[in-house]
């Protein structure tokens, strides 16, 4: 995952500052414990507008898109249990733990201005990209879809 986020850096030609390298590398303490958050969460609120985004889905197709990879991100627990299942503006830019105010994938993702399936299936093509491009693993494209999580949703 560390790739990943240089790979980020140098896409963005944003600067990786040393607090970013060091969350990276070093701060894993209990409540810096690097977790997965799920961006439209695994429990969804009431309270919150993710039905406006998916209410169209059926359930299977629910879960599939909140465990697909482009709808995680590497956060500590800390965050993680902050952000819990807010809306996606909250997890966004709300407070000072937000992801505009997180690591460089956090920063990337909160560019955004909603987070629905498209831009779900979008982050998932470029983790699927960077992946096919700087690892010995090579995906055939037309699997691409399933690869990243999303087959039976959306199609090809």
């Amino acid at each position: 995952m560390a790739c990943y986020v240089i790979y980020l850096a140098e896409k963005s030609k944003e600067q990786m500052s040393l607090e970013d390298i060091y969350q990276l590398f070093f701060a894993i303490t209990d409540e810096f414990q690097p977790t997965l958050e799920h961006i439209y969460p695994q429990k969804v609120s009431k309270t919150t507008n993710w039905n406006n985004y998916f209410n169209q889905y059926s359930q299977n197709q629910k879960n599939k898109i909140k465990n697909s990879i482009g709808n995680l991100v590497i956060i500590n627990r800390k965050k993680n249990d902050r952000l819990s299942n807010a809306s996606f503006k909250d997890k966004k830019e709300h407070g000072n733990v937000c992801f505009k105010n997180g690591s460089i994938d956090e920063r990337t993702i909160a560019r955004n201005n909603n987070w629905t399936l498209k831009e779900i299936k979008n982050r998932g093509l470029d983790i699927f990209n960077f992946i096919n491009t700087n690892w010995e693993i090579k995906i055939p494209r037309d699997l691409r879809i399933d690869f990243i999580g999303l087959g039976k949703v959306v199609t090809r």
